[in-house]
């Protein structure tokens, strides 16, 4: 028995050219045959238009792209989240996308459809989206200052008093120039600590110094040139004890993000492929009136792609 028989056949996708007078045939038997999952249809060279007369444009094609790039935002929203079958699995069951069956409508009946079928949705994606990225973007902070922090994690002192107060002034930072740095500290009567960070042929060092308030300027004077400064306003407590407090505030974002992922998971299983049915209908009657408004006039082919078996 032939491979060709033991195994399932896997979706390929594929593209061809089409002449503008023939496309609007050719999709048509694709989509309402089932025989392709058409997922896009561009002209070959837009250029070309500029070089011949062109009718007006059907005002329905702005109306139609409208739409796709509604539809496109959300597919590409719930992308990421449609399951998917890996290693063996893909190679002996992989995923077919599935087909659904659709009437042939028009324009008015579609746009209308589809503003019911998003009503509700695709706000839930949005926002949902949304408070991803912003969890994300936060997630991304606490990473960033929980990696400042771990260069102090064996400092014991307050961050608060990090910068300038009545009496003093509290600097911290990264510096490769040890040696110098400690030197002009002590000429200006103040305190430094240090700690070797990283690996040993690195030569850094995490410092944290104490000059008197009058010495603010020349201390200055050294950060700018030999020390990277590091931040951390408004953090209170030791280092050790921030950086366990941004450990939960980050486990807790990252539980929250796990739940809006599983809603965009149970979202795109049950509408990513009508998601799809949706852009595919109207891409079709926008492409066959971008046709009917240039027949005769260009010479302009089409690149159709997508997935057979």
């Amino acid at each position: 028995m032939s491979k060709r028989m033991l195994l399932p056949a896997p979706m390929k996708k594929v593209s061809f050219i089409v002449h503008q007078s023939t496309l609007d045939k050719v999709i048509t038997a694709l989509h309402e045959k089932g025989l392709m999952q058409i997922i896009d249809v561009t002209k070959e060279d837009p250029g070309l238009l500029k070089e011949v007369e062109k009718n007006a444009v059907d005002p329905e094609v702005t109306t139609c792209m409208a739409y796709e790039n509604r539809l496109s935002n959300l597919i590409g929203i719930l992308q990421p989240f449609v399951s998917s079958k890996t290693g063996l699995k893909a190679l002996f069951s992989p995923m077919v996308p599935k087909r659904k069956l659709v009437e042939k409508k028009n324009l008015q009946t579609l746009y209308k459809e589809t503003d019911v079928f998003l009503q509700n949705l695709e706000e839930e994606i949005l926002s949902l989206d949304k408070g991803l990225r912003m969890l994300e973007e936060r997630v991304d902070g606490v990473n960033e200052t929980m990696e400042k922090l771990s260069y102090l994690l064996s400092y014991n002192f307050d961050l608060s008093h990090i910068g300038e107060s009545r009496w003093v002034v509290v600097k911290t930072g990264l510096t490769s120039d040890i040696e110098f740095v400690k030197r002009e500290i002590k000429a200006l009567d103040g305190v430094i600590g240090l700690t070797q960070i990283g690996k040993k042929k690195e030569k850094k060092w995490s410092v944290v110094a104490v000059c008197h308030v009058s010495c603010k300027e020349k201390m200055d004077v050294v950060w700018q040139k030999y020390v990277n400064d590091l931040h951390f306003f408004p953090l209170t407590g030791t280092p050790l004890q921030a950086y366990k407090d941004l450990q939960k505030q980050k486990d807790n974002m990252i539980k929250e993000m796990k739940v809006i992922k599983n809603s965009l998971h149970k979202i795109a299983a049950e509408h990513f492929y009508e998601l799809l049915a949706k852009r595919e209908e109207i891409q079709i009657e926008r492409v066959r009136r971008e046709v009917s408004s240039g027949f005769g006039k260009t010479s302009t082919t089409y690149v159709v792609e997508g997935w057979v078996l």
